[in-house]
């Protein structure tokens, strides 16, 4: 449960840096989609939810989940959804 509280905390402050840089830095890197056929809707509020129950194999290294969701929150930030 600590440990899942520590992540909440990690990726919160996360999301606020990303307020004011519009992306998270480091993380979550995604290709642009030149003609992209499917356009988010900029004044839809999204609510998801992301299992990040499973840590990784190696200590010490990223749990793959985390970079799953800095690339969704980029990815809609990069199509002009708020944060």
């Amino acid at each position: 449960m600590r440990k899942l509280l520590a992540l909440v905390l990690i990726l919160g402050t996360n999301y606020c840096i990303a307020q004011t840089t519009k992306t998270i830095k480091n993380y979550g890197n995604s290709l642009p989609v030149e003609d992209a056929e499917l356009h988010l809707d900029k004044n839809t509020h999204y609510k998801v939810i992301f299992d990040i129950a499973k840590s990784p194999d190696e200590k010490g290294k990223l749990n793959s989940s985390i970079n799953t969701i800095a690339r969704f929150i980029n990815m809609h930030v990069s199509q002009g959804v708020p944060l």
